[in-house]
């Protein structure tokens, strides 16, 4: 373990003199990316000289840097643009010191609880570091190393680049780049009234900014969608939108080529490794439609005689339109589904749905359901040839609720397939499934609906 290092006396490399951002906005990907803006004021002499540019994301993808000047880009360049990304551990900070003189904390040898200070110079930051002093080359215990002066040092994450200024020494900055490690995930809560049938939702934003900038005072931006990251391109993102009127009243929703993006009212404040919720869709009153729900591979197979149980599926589906309640496009995420009790709100199970747009369909599994049972039972097979066979399915439905329930039936085939006198009548899905549609009234043990039907399979 490196023993601590104490910074006495440190001066930092000197900076863009009294800069500020005057804005900053991030537009937050769901893979993991961030577009980050920084829109600074600074003086900058005319001729040629070195920028700094401090308070940049540690995770800055150097590739993707572009850099120009709001006020007039006809008068200034930049050119040879370097990411230091600062000093963030002792270990970082030691390597950073190799081949420095510095001042090393020892154990006095006439008085071990003692230090004395020696002038050493860092060969090796290795554990231990390697230290040349004026008698020899010291490797041993140290009890602190003590750093007088490092004004060649960049502390914290930092661009720097090289200016031809040709125009006013006054200038806003605009610095634009990709980091990793910003991301945001959609969380929407249903909770459901008595009937099942209706419901209040909401959707909340979280963002978690692992990209090592504090962000103060931000405009963000989460688009919704699947946006390519190519992690081995170079990158230029000049042409990304500028930023939305500051007094715009409620979230903005805006369309763009590969989904949508939100924009939010008021600037937030999200610290480096800081997660944050935000409201992005307003509550709202929507209609859904409980069902049940039972998929079974029915192939004709060798006959046998044993009854199997199952549970249907409990289900949620949600059209997304605005006779419903909604008719706004859904970005993936998680839902969870909330009942409604005598004591309290009880959760009925979660789900994800994925990017739902306007007239879009979105089904939500909750779980298995409790009290309807489903047993099934082949009662004939008979082989019509090498690839070709008949069957006989008896399906016994046993619906222990209070309420009537509905249940879609997915049979599911392979090859060229028919149905024969059906008990009730099957509706084609697709080339491999034929779907029933019931309404189960409650029905005592003795008493289940009884579904029979022959498939004749040749594949």
């Amino acid at each position: 373990m490196l023993p601590l290092v104490t910074l006495l006396g440190l001066a930092l490399t000197a900076l863009s003199a009294e800069a500020h951002d005057l804005s900053t906005q991030a537009t937050v990907y769901s893979a993991d990316h961030a577009l980050i803006r920084h829109l600074r004021r600074m003086e900058l002499p005319q001729g040629e000289s070195t920028v700094t540019f401090p308070g940049v994301a540690a995770t800055l993808d150097l590739s993707s840097v572009t850099v120009r000047s709001s006020t007039d880009p006809s008068t200034l360049t930049a050119t040879d643009t370097r990411f230091h990304p600062g000093i963030t551990t002792p270990a970082n900070l030691l390597n950073a010191l190799k081949g420095h003189t510095l001042r090393v904390l020892l154990p006095d040898p006439t008085t071990p609880e003692r230090t004395v200070s020696r002038e050493a110079v860092l060969l090796a930051d290795t554990t231990p570091p390697i230290f040349q002093m004026e008698d020899g080359i010291y490797i041993g215990e140290h009890r602190g190393i003590h750093i007088p002066q490092a004004n060649s040092l960049v502390l914290t994450p930092t661009l720097t680049w090289q200016a031809k200024n040709l125009g006013s020494s006054h200038h806003d900055m605009e610095v634009l780049y990709l980091a990793s490690g910003m991301r945001w995930s959609m969380d929407y809560s249903l909770y459901l009234h008595r009937d099942d049938t209706s419901g209040e939702l909401t959707g909340q934003a979280t963002i978690t900014n692992n990209a090592g900038l504090d962000l103060t005072g931000a405009q963000l931006r989460l688009v919704a969608g699947d946006v390519d990251f190519d992690e081995g391109a170079s990158h230029n993102y000049l042409a990304a939108p500028m930023m939305a009127r500051e007094d715009a009243p409620r979230i903005q929703r805006e369309e763009i080529s590969s989904g949508h993006m939100y924009t939010l009212p008021q600037p937030v404040d999200i610290a480096a490794n800081e997660t944050v919720q935000v409201p992005l869709i307003a509550t709202r009153t929507i209609h859904v439609e409980p069902y049940l729900a039972a998929a079974n591979d029915a192939m004709p197979q060798r006959w046998s005689g044993a009854t199997t149980t199952f549970h249907p599926r409990t289900m949620i589906r949600l059209h997304n339109r605005a006779a419903n309640g909604l008719g706004i496009p859904l970005p993936q995420g998680t839902v969870r589904v909330y009942g409604e009790t005598e004591s309290g709100p009880v959760l009925l199970g979660e789900n994800t749905i994925g990017h739902t747009p306007v007239d879009a369909e979105a089904r939500l599994r909750l779980g298995e359901s409790f009290d309807v049972v489903i047993e099934r039972r082949m009662l004939d097979y008979q082989e019509l040839g090498r690839n070709a066979a008949r069957c006989t399915w008896e399906l016994r439905i046993h619906n222990a609720k209070s309420t009537p329930q509905r249940l879609e039936l997915s049979e599911r085939f392979r090859g060229d397939w028919s149905i024969q006198a059906p008990s009730h009548p099957f509706a084609q899905q697709d080339s491999r499934t034929a779907l029933l549609d019931l309404t189960l009234a409650p029905t005592p043990t003795d008493a289940p609906v009884v579904v029979r039907y022959t498939v004749e399979a040749r594949w």
